[in-house]
């Protein structure tokens, strides 16, 4: 017999160890789950437009991968155009060069041998790796969907082949994982469909979206962006009032304020408007400030230079803006260091909102060794609110940092119950002393008005 009013668990409930409540959960992000993926022995497709760090992501979590970038002219379409492989095939790899090379001219013929040879290298490197390690070995195809089909189909099927003869087996070794990435035909006018038989060969295919949000915590921060690139996008966000959490931010031809919506008053696309964009202004900025250092402008109206840097990077709309946040009198994390009197005087102290919230972007570059001293300088001199989202962005989703912001957390309670539980003691003892000196006076009052009172009476007795 059932028994209705008891709460049943679903599959997932009964499979899942963890406890945390689900209010408490968050999503994954794009590199967790590639990440997820690649661990579990996945092969993946990463698909977006160009400059969203597709290529990049794999590299910062796997620096040792093999990578082969894939060209049209590896192997020309005349030559393999008309031999039918099938990925999945076993082809002897000799049987397949063989078969390419009777098609090639004698010129052809040497930079296909290269091509071939450097595929064959590759697949030994791989397999002699996996022999040594269970470390995931990572095979990057990049540029898989700029090249025709055929060739997508050629260079898949002889890295896996070849792995396959040199092994002596029928498979993969099962820790060497095939990522590959490539463009939308949608982004780029070069990409091509992918080819079929390919297709069922990745285990998952992740279309990307350049999201801002990832990209600030998960590569500006840790690879000191510079700090008025990452305050610019914050603050129009901020701005916004949608949402205090980095993670809400949205895909960067989303976000009007850092992506493209209309044309500029050239009748240009917007420029930069994703991650590669921005990263080549923070460069720009950073080469801009150590010639100027080194004193290279000696004479010359140096804001003029900045903004035509800037405009022939950024919308005309935006140039100006950006220029403007970029001014503000901000500090590093190195002169909040140092303190008050060394690293900065009572002048450089923030004096409106604008420059508060500059203030607080700027120091969100402080190492480990840094957040302390500019978190304590944010609470004083910019806002406690403001330490709130400090903390949000400047620990991101690294779980090291935010272990970190809980420690410092912790110690600002037990140093605010310590304050307050002094300043009560303080104001009992003040408290104290002006009620003794109260009535002190109060006494000598009442002293004074009595001695009056006997001396009228004397006066009035005589």
């Amino acid at each position: 017999m059932i028994k209705f009013g008891i709460t049943r668990k679903s599959r997932l409930q009964k499979l899942n160890p963890d406890k945390t409540k689900p209010e408490d959960r968050t999503k994954m992000t794009d590199t967790e789950m590639i990440h997820n993926w690649i661990e579990s022995g996945e092969s993946v497709l990463l698909r977006g437009p160009s400059g969203i760090g597709k290529t990049e992501r794999i590299k910062r979590l796997y620096p040792d991968l093999i990578y082969i970038k894939l060209t049209n002219n590896m192997f020309p379409e005349k030559v393999v155009g008309s031999f039918n492989f099938q990925t999945g095939q076993s082809i002897p790899p000799d049987y397949a060069k063989t078969a390419i090379m009777q098609g090639a001219t004698e010129e052809e013929r040497k930079a296909i041998e290269e091509n071939i040879q450097n595929i064959y290298d590759i697949a030994d490197i791989v397999y002699e790796r996996s022999k040594t390690s269970d470390k995931k070995v990572v095979i990057l195809l990049d540029e898989l969907l700029n090249v025709k089909p055929v060739v997508q189909s050629l260079v898949y099927t002889l890295v896996l082949n070849r792995m396959v003869e040199i092994g002596k087996g029928l498979k993969l070794p099962d820790n060497v994982v095939v990522v590959a990435t490539g463009n939308q035909k949608k982004y780029s006018v070069v990409a091509e469909e992918l080819a079929e038989p390919l297709e069922k060969r990745f285990d998952h295919i992740l279309d990307m979206e350049p999201k801002v949000g990832e990209w600030i915590t998960e590569y500006a921060i840790p690879n000191k962006v510079h700090p008025a690139v990452i305050g610019y996008m914050l603050s129009k966000y901020n701005n916004s009032c949608k949402s205090e959490d980095i993670s809400d931010i949205g895909y960067f031809y989303e976000e009007p304020e850092v992506g493209e919506q209309h044309l500029d008053a050239n009748g240009c696309k917007g420029r930069t408007n994703d991650p590669r964009g921005w990263t080549s202004i923070s460069k720009s900025l950073y080469n801009f400030e150590r010639n100027l250092k080194q004193g290279k402008y000696k004479g010359k109206d140096v804001e003029d230079i900045l903004r035509r840097n800037l405009g022939s990077k950024l919308r005309m709309e935006w140039a100006e803006e950006f220029l403007d946040y970029y001014n503000l009198p901000t500090l590093t994390p190195e002169e909040v260091v140092e303190g008050i009197g060394k690293g900065y005087t009572q002048a450089d102290l923030p004096r409106d909102t604008n420059e508060r919230f500059g203030f607080m972007t700027a120091l969100i570059t402080a190492n480990e060794n840094q957040v302390e001293a500019c978190r304590e300088f944010i609470r004083k001199y910019c806002d406690p609110e403001y330490l709130k989202i400090y903390d949000i962005y400047w620990a991101g989703n690294d779980k090291k940092k935010q272990e970190k912001i809980s420690e410092l957390e912790e110690m600002d309670e037990i140093k605010l119950s310590l304050h307050t539980g002094k300043e009560a003691e303080k104001y009992a003892e003040d408290g104290l002393d002006a009620y003794k000196e109260i009535g002190q006076m109060y006494s000598e009052y009442l002293g004074k008005d009595s001695k009056e009172s006997r001396s009228e009476e004397c006066e009035r007795s005589k």
